[in-house]
C-alpha cells in the first residue's frame, strides 16, 4: 500500500507544472499579455499588446502549484531603483481588481486545464472549498472604461479564465 500511495505521488509531481524565472501572461482570449510597463504601485493590472515578464517563484517547494508574481511598477527618483510589485488583490470578493501591491505577498494556485493553458486561483480564500475559490478573470473595467483588466470570478472554465503562461527566453 505504501509503495503504490508513493508512486502514485511521485507520478502526480513529476506531471506538475513548475514555473520558475519569468513568464509572459497571456489571456487565451485576447492574446494580450499582464503588463506592468508605465504603471505604478496601486495601478490595476492590464491586460494589452505588451511584452513584458513577470518573476514567478514557486513557494511551497513541489507540494502545491503555489506561486508569487511580481513585476516591476515603476522606479523611484533618485537613485532611479525599481519598485517590485506583485498582482493582488486589495479585497477577496467576486469582481474585485487587481492591483499592483508591495506591502503584500499574494500567493496564487496555477493549474493546466489542457494543452498549455491554466486557471490562475487565488489562495487568499477564507474557505478551504476549492468550488468556492475565485479565479483570474480577464474582463473591461467598467462600461464606461473597455480597458481590460484582471478581476476575480468563480471559476467557469471560458476563455477570459484561461492563460498561456509562456516562458521569456532572453538572449545570452
Amino acid at each position: 500500500m505504501h509503495l503504490l500511495f508513493s508512486v502514485v505521488l511521485l507520478a502526480t509531481l513529476a506531471s506538475a507544472d513548475v514555473f520558475d524565472g519569468p513568464y509572459y501572461i497571456a489571456n487565451n482570449r485576447t492574446g494580450h499579455e499582464a503588463a506592468w510597463d508605465g504603471t505604478r504601485e496601486g495601478d490595476a493590472v492590464q491586460f494589452k499588446a505588451s511584452h513584458q515578464p513577470w518573476e514567478f517563484e514557486e513557494v511551497s517547494h513541489g507540494l502545491h502549484p503555489w506561486y508569487v508574481i511580481t513585476g516591476k511598477s515603476s522606479y523611484t527618483y533618485p537613485p532611479y531603483n525599481p519598485v517590485w510589485t506583485q498582482i493582488g488583490f486589495p479585497e477577496y470578493k467576486d469582481g474585485a481588481v487587481a492591483r499592483l501591491q508591495s506591502s503584500v505577498v499574494p500567493i496564487f494556485e496555477i493549474t493546466s486545464v489542457g494543452d498549455e493553458l491554466y486557471k490562475i486561483i487565488s489562495n487568499d480564500s477564507p474557505t478551504r472549498n476549492p468550488s468556492e475559490k475565485l479565479a483570474w478573470t480577464v474582463e473591461r473595467l467598467s462600461a464606461e472604461d473597455q480597458t481590460e483588466v484582471l478581476k476575480l470570478r468563480p471559476y467557469r472554465g471560458t476563455l477570459d479564465q484561461h492563460f498561456n503562461v509562456i516562458k521569456a527566453i532572453f538572449p545570452p
